[in-house]
């Protein structure tokens, strides 16, 4: 009997009810009578292909869906993420995942040689070119204040985003290591929104210059 190749087999998903024919194509005859459950056998072939044999092991696919190796000698699916998202790796750095674009916007609202001093709207109005969610904002300074602490507030359209605003300590630049955190109550933020900062409070000793930092998730270009 001619050699019988994987290629020369139709294919099919799932096994035939009825027998057929492999026929030996150079002498046109019928030579055995099978099954495709025999083939399958034969071959070790599993439907749907497996990892192992070249496949997938996937059934079915929806648009936007991307393959990624789940495990050994596994491949999982990804459904497509939302708009403006963008995949990065997992906290454990095992698996693909999709997250909010997020950047950083510095807000110079005192430039570095000023003292800082109680005033609203420091640095002017701030307009927001994107809607997103605010994940973490802080405060640095240039030159530390010393004696008590500086206070900062952030308002979105006049309004405090914080319930907990922002502070530095004494001889501290940056409110990265202030003793109490801020609290972000209003995290949502629209495309032209406006942003201001206020310095409630200051040291003895003034801080000199102001930055604020906010580390935003985009939703909205």
């Amino acid at each position: 009997m001619a050699d019988i190749k994987v290629a020369d087999l139709p294919v099919q998903n799932t096994p035939l009810l009825t027998d057929f024919a492999i026929t030996d194509k150079a002498a046109g005859n019928a030579t055995e009578k099978t099954t495709w459950q025999k083939i399958k056998d034969l071959f070790g072939i599993i439907l749907p292909w497996t990892e192992t044999q070249g496949g997938t092991n996937q059934t079915t696919y929806t648009q936007g869906d991307i393959l990624y190796s789940s495990a050994a000698n596994t491949l999982s699916k990804l459904a497509k993420g939302t708009k403006n998202q963008q995949l990065r790796t997992n906290a454990a750095a095992t698996l693909p995942e999709w997250q909010a674009d997020r950047k950083f916007i510095a807000l110079r609202v005192l430039d570095a040689t000023s003292n800082q001093a109680v005033a609203n709207v420091v640095g002017g109005d701030f307009e927001m070119p994107f809607g997103g969610v605010v994940n973490n904002v802080f405060a640095y300074d240039d030159t530390a204040g010393v004696t008590g602490l500086a206070t900062i507030d952030i308002n979105k359209n006049a309004v405090t985003i914080l319930s907990t605003k922002i502070t530095i300590d004494s001889t501290e630049k940056t409110s990265r290591t202030a003793a109490t955190p801020p609290v972000i109550s209003v995290s949502t933020f629209n495309k032209g929104d406006i942003f201001t900062i206020d310095v409630d409070g200051i040291q003895t000793t003034p801080a000199k210059g102001l930055t604020i930092m906010l580390d935003v998730s985009l939703t909205d270009y």
